[in-house]
């Protein structure tokens, strides 16, 4: 039996809360992104709530009518697998419709394991974005030595030297070299 629950538009602070929610599944929600997408278009933020507790959540952004997106589809882990979640998203693909024009599009982002779902929701795989991340390493500098002018010409010894550490050796089989 799936737990009595009530669905309600979020306000700002709870997207936050969202976005909190879906960075600790490991998902990149684009913190940067929420101020923006808010901003097009604050109705667009959904939730599920039981017994006056928020359960889960979504967005539905309308893009002035012209065109629709479905993402960041949540329910909390402890409330998964009871039926929630699917009734929620049929509940948020619907509502997105009726906020659009008729055959207007929708995109979404979603996981990539529900493919299955949302094909019996209508949509249809076209392509799979991923995101990376990762940290950069410190690189080696890498040391030219300068030296000062002398007077002196150096002897031809020396001389080789300095060109064996400051400029690499000419081949003519190297293009560009001559």
């Amino acid at each position: 039996m799936i737990p009595l629950t009530r669905y309600r538009r979020l306000d700002r602070a709870e997207l936050d809360t969202v976005l909190d929610w879906a960075a600790a599944e490991g998902w990149n929600p684009g913190r940067a992104d929420a101020e923006a997408f808010w901003t097009a278009d604050p109705e667009a933020y959904w939730g599920i709530e039981h017994e006056g507790k928020l359960i889960g959540a979504g967005a539905i952004i309308s893009y002035d009518g012209q065109a629709g997106f479905m993402g960041l589809f949540i329910v909390r882990p402890e409330w998964r697998g009871q039926g929630l979640g699917r009734k929620f998203w049929y509940f948020r693909r619907d509502e997105l419709r009726q906020r659009l024009r008729d055959g207007a599009p929708i995109a979404m982002d979603g996981v990539f394991a529900m493919q299955a779902f949302y094909a019996k929701g209508g949509f249809v795989f076209t392509h799979r974005n991923l995101r990376m991340e990762g940290r950069g390493q410190a690189v080696q500098r890498l040391r030219i030595g300068f030296f000062k002018r002398s007077r002196r010409r150096p002897s031809a010894s020396r001389s080789s030297s300095i060109r064996r550490r400051t400029i690499p050796p000419q081949s003519p089989s190297q293009p560009g070299m001559t």
